[in-house]
């Protein structure tokens, strides 16, 4: 057996394997945006339609990168609300980074400014604050969208 064939082909194999996780990895990691994105489970809640029963209120989530804004895939109110991005610590939530204002109906690909930026392998929530009239964001004064006496949200992480 010649080993210096042997290694080089071995060598040569690697480069190739390498190289090709190299671009699926690449593709998955910076795939452009308005691609469907698989949802991690577990980490995305949908408060939507039940078997059998349909209430107005739903919102979606979706995975993404850290960034100064949040991507809201999917929104239905009845009434006009906001949709907050607030820090998510578990079961407590933490600081809000953003709000947008949303009228009654459905919306799709909400883009909510945030004051700061994400930060990447965090997890964040989507919260609904139903507006108190005065069309300013205060989530002393606005109250929680509640479905079944929970809040209607949905978790994501920052990649």
């Amino acid at each position: 057996m010649n080993w210096k064939t042997f290694f080089t082909g071995k060598v040569l194999l690697y480069i190739v394997l390498g190289f090709l996780v190299g671009i699926v990895l690449g593709v998955i990691i910076w795939a452009p945006a308005d691609l469907p994105q698989k949802k991690a489970p577990g980490l995305s809640v949908v408060s939507g339609e039940e078997e059998n029963v349909k209430f107005s209120e739903a919102v979606e989530s979706i995975d993404q990168v850290a960034a100064n804004t949040a991507l809201v895939p999917y929104v239905r109110i009845s009434t006009t609300s906001w949709v907050a991005i607030r820090e998510n610590n578990g079961d407590l939530m933490g600081r809000i980074l953003g709000a947008q204002k949303l009228e009654e109906g459905v919306h799709d690909n909400v883009v909510v400014d945030l004051l700061r930026p994400m930060s990447p392998h965090t997890m964040y929530a989507v919260v609904l604050y139903a507006d108190n009239g005065d069309g300013v964001f205060d989530h002393r004064v606005d109250t929680l969208v509640l479905h079944n006496g929970e809040p209607v949200t949905a978790s994501f992480v920052a990649q």
